[in-house]
């Protein structure tokens, strides 16, 4: 299952990234700049196909369950 699809059925989105590489945020809105809170699990996943070893090290990822 793939981090989207889990957050959904875990009824939770994804608030953000701590913990990835400093330039990665800047990398992202290039492809992506209607995404201005980049919490857009589909677009990161497009991201990290292009990118696959920008989550190489360890990261964080911040949730809420959804209202």
């Amino acid at each position: 299952m793939d981090t989207a699809s889990g957050l959904r059925e875990a009824r939770a989105k994804l608030l953000g990234f701590d913990h990835i590489a400093p330039l990665t945020p800047q990398q992202y809105a290039k492809p992506f700049p209607d995404d201005s809170d980049q919490t857009n699990l589909d677009n990161w996943e497009m991201f990290e196909q292009n990118h696959p070893h920008k989550f190489a090290e360890m990261y964080q990822m911040w949730c809420r369950p959804v209202d």
